[in-house]
């Protein structure tokens, strides 16, 4: 069965610069994928989920806190009025002021349950007095997370930023580097190109090299092949490009590598001086503490 292979037959520069059109477009490709699964960015997520965990428990904490807090307050007032009740009941007794004996029985009687009220009031305090304790302390504990979360998260911006900064600088290189590519192209060409790269999902030129085409890697058949080179004018695509283009190609790339190279050393020279200012900064801030 035949297989379909679309071949290019314009100058076998355009060719040329058309593969490096593709290797440009597969690289943009490789940007948008890595950006789209950047590990900074599931760091992010990840400390912004936790964070708003935190932020619900402090929410709860504070709560909690308020109602353990009002809980004690009104059993210190119960507390405080059977002591009151108490004192004014011995100061009674005390004071001999009752000379009938059965007011007097009444009002030891009450002395005395007035105190075993006193006690299991204060028993019951006490017990909310450890509640609110513990009620803090994993406040204090949420709020301590919260405190850690927020540099996390900090850190996790500041991380995405300067690897997205990176990859605005890369994009932007190659896009560059597309676009004069694209103009050492023919019009006609360069249309055929985007749409079979739009109908083959990202590839619109591939290498035909050894009789397999590199985009689909499929091996084409000798009839295949023998049309191909006909198309060619003899001259075949299938076996060494041509020398001088392939030099040119060679250093084209080697062009493209040599500014990539430079725009990530500018790139790491600013994160570099960004932490000698961080460095210098902490430094003053301490000694200024001293």
């Amino acid at each position: 069965m035949r297989q379909n292979v679309r071949v290019a037959t314009a100058d076998p520069f355009a060719q040329i610069r058309l593969l490096d059109l593709q290797e440009c477009d597969t690289h943009l490709d490789q940007i948008a994928h890595r950006r789209a699964n950047l590990s900074e960015a599931v760091r992010l997520r990840e400390a912004e989920s936790q964070l708003t965990r935190v932020k619900t428990l402090i929410v709860a904490g504070e709560t909690e806190v308020s109602d353990r807090e009002r809980d004690v307050r009104k059993m210190e007032n119960d507390v405080e009025q059977v002591r009151m009740r108490a004192r004014k009941d011995q100061e009674m007794l005390d004071g001999g002021s009752i000379t009938n004996s059965k007011q007097l029985e009444e009002l030891q009687h009450e002395v005395t349950s007035l105190k075993r009220r006193q006690e299991a009031l204060e028993d019951d305090e006490l017990a909310l007095l450890e509640g609110l304790e513990d009620a803090r302390k994993s406040l204090a504990t949420h709020l301590e997370e919260r405190a850690r979360l927020d540099v996390e998260l900090n850190d996790a911006r500041d991380d995405l930023a300067r690897v997205e900064k990176a990859l605005d600088a890369e994009h932007t290189t190659v896009t560059q580097q597309r676009a004069d590519i694209a103009k050492e192209i023919p019009d006609d060409l360069l249309r055929a190109y985007d749409k079979i790269r739009v109908d083959s999902g990202g590839v619109g030129a591939a290498l035909l090299q050894h009789g397999r085409c590199g985009g689909c890697r499929l091996q084409i058949t000798a009839n295949e092949l023998a049309r191909i080179k006909a198309q060619q004018g003899g001259s075949g695509i299938d076996g060494e490009l041509n020398n001088e283009l392939a030099a040119e190609r060679k250093r084209m790339l080697e062009e493209r590598a040599e500014v990539a190279r430079q725009n990530t050393d500018k790139l790491l020279k600013g994160d570099v001086e960004v932490l000698k200012r961080n460095v210098r900064d902490n430094a003053r801030n301490a000694a200024g503490s001293n």
